[in-house]
């Protein structure tokens, strides 16, 4: 893939990547505002019913946006690199830019569904410090592991269509 050219990623990973600012605010917001509410110890690990197995200090609760953050730093990095992908298919003059943008996607999709992910996990850990509910609710990790994985089979079978 030739890296002298200016690629555009498109509308559908420009879309992702302003959703996934958003998400990043929403996830720094969620930290600062709950952050005095909060109990000196909060719950970090839960067993796989959701119950709370172990605490921390509650500023342990700004590693989930700073992980965010670092996780979209990287994603955005490896993304401006095209030429370190490894493409199913030959990549041509031809098909460089379609290419580009479906792994774009892809990679703006990935980088949403974590964050998203980290989100649902702060939220569900907030609720359970303020004795708002008694467990993380596990049923909404599922939903960003099932959207990733469609993710995936999308761009993989757009990709395979280029070649």
């Amino acid at each position: 893939m030739s890296t002298s050219k200016k690629l555009n990623i498109g509308p559908v990973a420009f879309g992702l990547d302003l959703a996934n600012a958003l998400v990043l605010l929403l996830l720094f917001a969620l930290a600062i505002y709950y952050y005095n509410q909060l109990p000196a110890e909060i719950p970090i690990r839960f067993d796989a019913k959701g119950t709370p197995i172990a605490s921390r200090t509650k500023a342990t609760l700004f590693v989930f946006p700073v992980l965010a953050l670092v996780i979209s730093f990287i994603l955005f990095l490896m993304r401006r690199q095209p030429n370190i992908i490894n493409y199913p298919v030959e990549v041509t003059d031809e098909n460089e830019q379609a290419l580009y943008q479906q792994s774009s996607q892809l990679i703006s999709g990935i980088m949403l569904t974590a964050n998203v992910m980290l989100l649902l996990v702060c939220w569900n850990i907030v609720h359970v410090a303020m004795e708002q509910s008694e467990g993380i609710n596990s049923v909404y990790l599922w939903i960003p592991i099932i959207l990733m994985a469609l993710l995936a089979v999308n761009a993989y079978r757009r990709i395979k269509q280029l070649g």
